[in-house]
């Protein structure tokens, strides 16, 4: 016997302990061995201790309040996620709002300036201009959004079910 015969015998104790038979070689390790069949015993007299004490059962209300708890922390995850997606909304919505106000006062400014509705038609014009050349920029950014509310709503809808 060596010592890889005996660690392999223990390691299957608790599967014998559990009620599964031993194999043929651990049977006979077990008849030549004395320290692994006495590790045997005592694992079955320790199981034999474990089982015969008494458990108390749990209360009556402990299922409750553990699905209550999950109902809790799942509401408070979906509260984060939530304010995390309206303050992006709104960070949004700010940016085109700044935008907007922006060109106005542009195109104010030219027409005060002059004096002339002609300069803020140039104005229009140049702005135009420029942001022809930001099209592809423009329609990633929509599809990007696009595709960031589908999916918010997709999850909204399943959350549902």
């Amino acid at each position: 016997m060596t010592t890889d015969d005996c660690r392999g015998v223990r390691d299957a104790l608790d599967a014998v302990v559990d009620g599964a038979p031993p194999t043929a070689t651990q049977q006979a390790h077990l008849d030549g061995c004395a320290a692994c069949r006495a590790e045997l015993t005592l694992a079955r007299r320790i199981e034999h201790v474990l089982a015969s004490w008494p458990t108390a059962p749990p209360p009556a209300h402990f299922a409750a309040t553990v699905a209550a708890a999950a109902r809790r922390e799942t509401w408070r995850q979906e509260q984060v996620v939530d304010w995390g997606f309206n303050l992006a909304i709104g960070t949004g919505l700010a940016a085109v709002a700044a935008g907007i106000a922006g060109v106005v006062w542009v195109v104010g400014a030219t027409a005060r300036g002059g004096g002339a509705p002609h300069a803020a038609v140039e104005t229009v014009s140049a702005l135009l201009a420029a942001a022809r050349a930001q099209i592809p920029v423009v329609g990633t950014a929509s599809a990007l959004l696009l595709t960031t509310l589908g999916a918010w709503w997709w999850a909204e809808e399943r959350a549902r079910w």
